[in-house]
């Protein structure tokens, strides 16, 4: 290990200390044996522990992880820095106390899609602090985790980076974390200026919870950030519809609702909103978002519409996936949002319900039954949005039940009412961040001003293109015309 010496060498001469280094591997019990023998020749205390070891290993699907893969990342993560810990805490005990320091990751508490056994391994971690935090006490001996969100380190580049970007734009530093500041913390609990803290983890993770998308208004709302989630999502939704094969996809009305969902899942939802996609063929916007911001791997999208696949052609309920409603006929979607968001208003829960309807759907008298429900019980925490793309399964929406002005229709109803072109993201941004602003009785409803099959020439303002398969020609041309 040249490089780690030479960084010991120079830590060594910069404070005037000595280091002594020892290498062994954390999964070789005799070896570690062999290392706590070493220690204990020195006949000097031991002071501090820090189990910073650690390693990774990611999977497409909970299903298709290989058991052996979790148990080794459990026998380093976990069970070898058991072992090390029985070891030390004896020297502690002798020597009147000490402080150990382990390393968990705010995966740990989190969760996060693909990494079941560094999740759990981490969350493990966090148990055990708190049971030997008890065990140790009388011995003086203070047992202490510290969990960090995404930082430069070596194990950091191996994290897919969609999940990564996701929470860090998420956070309100809004960046990666430098080592240094992780070994920080880990210096204050391992010094006497933590000598009452005892049994804790402490989040280094930039804010993960006080930044976008945060209640009373949209904080740091990353525009360039947001449109180039738009983008992927738009060339993810025609690649996922293409795998489809002959079973086709939903592409019209999914392409139209892409920048809306993009700012939804792009920093203006938090984690204790709620999403009803009630225009439910739309799914493949609903699912592009969730796979780009995290929730689950990119690659599960090629399962789209395939036996046994989690991603039918409507969304099912699926909390694991972040698919927190299923959908499939038109106008129930509203009548779910005023339930839940009545539910929370006489929980006296500060939670917020969004509901995307298609205009086509608004033929539906449901919807109009949801609308009236909504202005009656005052429910100022539900959002709606209607696409309003004007074309339907099998016509112009003006043709087959012309709604008139949409706005008009809910602002009579007692909504409070914005309209916006759905398509560009700073306005959309906007309108979001005024909408929450709003603090009223009222519901609020925006109207979005979109074009069916938006990106692709060929599907722009077609109503043929509601539901159909794409030939191997017509997926080059839309490749070519969504980069």
């Amino acid at each position: 290990y040249p490089e780690f010496v030479e960084n010991i060498n120079a830590l060594a001469e910069k404070y005037s200390v000595e280091i002594t280094p020892i290498y062994f591997d954390m999964t070789d019990e005799d070896a570690m044996k062999a290392a706590v023998t070493i220690i204990r020749k020195t006949k000097k205390p031991i002071d501090i522990l820090v189990n910073n070891a650690g390693i990774i290993s990611e999977s497409l699907l909970f299903q298709m992880t290989p058991i052996d893969n979790m148990r080794k990342v459990f026998e380093v993560n976990f069970f070898a820095q058991m072992r090390l810990t029985q070891y030390i805490s004896r020297f502690m005990q002798r020597t009147g106390g000490g402080s150990i320091i382990f390393m968990s990751s705010i995966a740990a508490l989190d969760g996060s899609p693909g990494q079941i056994g560094y999740n759990c391994s981490k969350a493990a971690l966090i148990g055990a602090t708190k049971s030997l935090a008890n065990e140790f006490g009388e011995f003086n001996i203070r047992v202490n985790a510290i969990a960090p969100g995404p930082t430069k380190t070596d194990m950091g580049d191996q994290v897919n980076n969609e999940i990564t970007e996701k929470i860090i734009k998420r956070s309100a530093l809004g960046r990666w974390a430098e080592p240094d500041e992780v070994a920080d913390v880990a210096l204050f609990l391992a010094s006497n200026l933590s000598s009452y803290v005892t049994g804790k983890y402490l989040r280094v993770d930039g804010g993960t919870f006080v930044g976008n998308g945060t209640r009373g208004g949209v904080i740091n709302l990353d525009i360039n950030y947001v449109s180039s989630l738009a983008k992927k999502m738009r060339r993810s939704v025609i690649e996922t519809g293409y795998s489809a094969g002959k079973n086709g996809a939903h592409f019209g009305g999914a392409l139209s609702a892409i920048e809306i969902l993009a700012c939804l899942y792009g920093g203006i939802m938090n984690k204790d909103d709620c999403f009803i996609l009630s225009k439910a063929h739309g799914c493949l916007a609903l699912y592009t978002a969730l796979a780009h911001t995290g929730h689950f791997p990119l690659e599960d999208l090629k399962t789209f519409e395939q036996n046994e696949s989690e991603l039918g052609g409507h969304p099912v309920m699926n909390p694991a996936r972040g698919i927190e409603f299923s959908g499939g006929s038109l106008g129930m979607g509203l009548s779910q949002g005023v339930g839940v968001a009545l539910g929370f208003k006489r929980q006296n829960l500060d939670r917020r319900v969004f509901v995307l309807l298609g205009d086509g759907e608004c033929d539906e008298g449901s919807v109009w039954e949801g609308v009236m429900s909504a202005a009656h019980f005052k429910l100022d925490n539900l959002i709606v949005i209607v696409d309003k793309n004007k074309l339907q399964s099998d016509g112009e929406t003006s043709s087959i039940m012309d709604l008139q002005n949409l706005a008009d229709k809910f602002d009579s109803f007692g909504f409070d009412v914005y309209e916006v072109d759905g398509h560009d993201i700073s306005d959309l941004c906007e309108i979001f961040t005024t909408t929450l602003k709003n603090k009223n009785t009222h519901p609020k409803v925006i109207v979005a001003d979109t074009i069916k099959g938006k990106g692709v020439s060929f599907m722009e303002n077609q109503f043929e293109w509601h539901h159909k398969a794409l030939t191997e020609q017509q997926y080059k041309d839309a490749l070519s015309e969504v980069k």
